[in-house]
């Protein structure tokens, strides 16, 4: 599926203290999804934002790096 979406942005967030998503076992998923990013040569569309929280949308940081992408795909200007 990974490879499927590969020619599309994700952003995977994922918080440093989440007891309901162990922050080893999202960093062990990102780093395999981004290995299949890299092979199909969009490492670019990759990105994992890593809050300071628990499960808990930090929306100072989610909203940055959502607004980084959407500008740098031109959607705002």
């Amino acid at each position: 599926v990974s490879a499927m979406l590969s020619d599309r942005n994700l952003i995977m967030i994922s918080g440093k203290d989440d007891y309901s998503f162990p922050i080893h076992s999202t960093t062990e998923a990102f780093n395999r999804i981004e290995a299949i990013f890299k092979k199909a040569g969009n490492e670019k569309n990759c990105k994992s934002i890593v809050t300071p929280k628990g499960h808990y949308w930090c929306k100072d940081i989610v909203w940055d790096a959502i607004m980084e992408k959407t500008t740098e795909m031109g959607w705002w200007k």
